[in-house]
């Protein structure tokens, strides 16, 4: 699918005092290349089903040192989430940047991402 995808779904309102979601795993995508240092990188997509629709988060992540995954660009955090204050109004974009990167530190991401770099290794092996 692809972590741009995410911009393309149907805008979800999300106002204040926007609660957590029950973030599910969509898709943990591995590039090709690596970084100038030889880190691993990719994107990580997950959604969740609120009452005005589907949802989706996705965010770039790279492998620190091994073992080690963490948000690539924290202020880079892709959604269709569109979040809103009290009345409604659209938040600056530093303040959805904080709101979105709190959403994500609620689910423990890296474990997947992990298991995604370990089959990818087994495969390779295997070939």
């Amino acid at each position: 699918m692809g972590a741009w995808a995410v911009m393309a779904w149907q805008p979800v309102l999300w106002p204040k005092p926007w609660p957590n979601m029950r973030l599910r795993h969509l898709e943990t995508i591995i590039d090709r290349s690596t970084t100038a240092f030889g880190r691993r990188r990719g994107q990580a997509v997950w959604t969740a089903d609120c009452a005005a629709g589907m949802t989706g988060l996705a965010w770039e992540w790279i492998e620190v040192r091994s073992g080690v995954i963490a948000l690539a660009d924290p202020m880079n955090i892709l959604s269709n989430l569109c979040v809103v204050d009290e009345c409604c109004a659209p938040v600056p974009d530093s303040r959805r940047a904080m709101v979105l990167n709190r959403l994500i530190h609620s689910v423990d991401w890296q474990p997947q991402v992990r298991r995604q770099l370990r089959d990818r290794c087994r495969m390779l092996a295997l070939a």
